[in-house]
């Protein structure tokens, strides 16, 4: 997009990030309030609670070292490294966020050139 040998239509992130300013953003031009698209990466132990404390207590300050920082950055990721219960309270507020937007988008399928 730099180089202008393609054009971004909009962005699936509630806010244009950094660098895109200029990029409109799905919720903004279809007016789906709730719409956003994100990608999360997890570590799950599959074993107990406890585990996975441990787990993210050895792992989550990786995360926050500035040559991680600033790679992930520049490849449009934004390193959080939160808890299990917030990931889990992330997890839920999203699915009921896209929950609407689908409820949203299927009550207006038939006007969809509308959009």
């Amino acid at each position: 997009m730099r180089s202008g040998s393609c054009v971004a239509l909009a962005v699936d992130h509630a806010q244009a990030q950094s660098g895109g300013a200029l990029i409109p953003t799905v919720c903004r031009e279809l007016n789906l309030p709730d719409y956003e698209v994100d990608t999360w990466l997890a570590l799950f132990t599959g074993e107990d609670a406890r585990a996975d404390h441990r787990a993210n207590a050895q792992k989550s300050p990786g995360l926050h070292l500035p040559e991680v920082s600033r790679n992930s950055l520049s490849k449009g990721a934004d390193p959080v490294g939160s808890s299990p219960e917030e990931l889990e309270r992330r997890r839920q507020g999203r699915a009921q966020a896209l929950g609407r937007v689908i409820r949203q988008a299927a009550s207006r399928r038939n006007n969809w050139r509308d959009w």
